[in-house]
């Protein structure tokens, strides 16, 4: 019995990216998983949502989706600006948090309160030649922010997790 054309592709690409006379591991199937057509979000956090790309995406999606509410969690750093959002001021499907992606404490209660059952995240801090000054802070919010939203989008059962970053955080090549 022939290979399904995504094993077939997956194990193409393997071959590619394997060291010659290394021995590869066979292609396993994995599961199939239920259209994306069955689950339509009702309530969103978008994390960075006053951020330039975060905002953009966030305008996009309100405007788009009147029936899903959004969250819009921002700590409102270097970056964040709410004037980004004045296109959807007062849009009745969008709530605005100001916390940090880092504090449990925060998030939880703004995901409880809400119901979130989707999160987008987008926050980060950027710039990676500031991060060698302060690798601790960036590592705390871009490594730990990623870490409890996780934890706890786990623990509520949250059903889609998007985690959008750029070249600003992951650097550049030497």
């Amino acid at each position: 019995m022939a290979q399904p054309a995504p094993q077939r592709r997956l194990a193409i690409l393997s071959g590619a990216v394997c060291p010659r006379g290394l021995p590869q591991r066979p292609v396993r199937s994995l599961p199939v998983l239920a259209p994306a057509d069955e689950f339509k979000p009702k309530s969103v956090l978008l994390t960075g949502g006053a951020g330039f790309i975060g905002s953009n995406v966030l305008i996009h999606m309100v405007r788009a989706y009147p029936d899903v509410f959004f969250v819009c969690f921002d700590n409102l750093s270097e970056g964040s600006n709410m004037s980004n959002l004045d296109p959807i001021e007062g849009a009745p499907n969008l709530a605005c948090v100001r916390g940090s992606v880092a504090s449990e404490s925060t998030v939880r209660p703004v995901m409880k309160k809400h119901r979130v059952d989707t999160v987008m995240h987008f926050a980060a801090q950027t710039h990676v030649d500031r991060s060698f000054a302060r690798p601790v802070h960036y590592s705390e919010a871009n490594v730990m922010g990623t870490a409890v939203l996780l934890k706890v989008s786990h623990e509520l059962g949250v059903r889609r997790f998007l985690h959008v970053s750029t070249d600003e955080v992951y650097g550049e090549n030497v």
